[in-house]
């Protein structure tokens, strides 16, 4: 997830994911640079939630935060990940 000067929102965005039912994840922020308190808030949350990661960057453009992460992302599983769509034929 990107961030960006978000301290004021970033806290309730974070307590909404990991309030889900689904918690077989794992939730990586691109701070870009944020002249706020972002990474901080962050940071807090990294301490009780080990499924939370951070990755700092320079001020771009959001393309430039999303290419941070999904570069990131490669590294750490460097295979692709191919799923199939498994469909039944109804039967009459």
């Amino acid at each position: 997830m990107p961030a960006y000067n978000g301290s004021s929102f970033i806290a309730a965005a974070i307590e909404s994911i990991l309030n889900q039912t689904y918690t077989d994840f794992e939730l990586i922020f691109v701070d870009d640079g944020s002249k706020d308190n972002t990474k901080e808030v962050i940071e807090q949350y990294i301490e009780i939630a080990r499924r939370i990661k951070l990755i700092e960057s320079n001020h771009g453009e959001i393309c430039q935060a999303l290419n941070t992460g999904k570069v990131s992302l490669c590294k750490i599983f460097p295979t692709k990940v191919i799923s199939k769509v498994h469909t039944r034929t109804p039967q009459v």
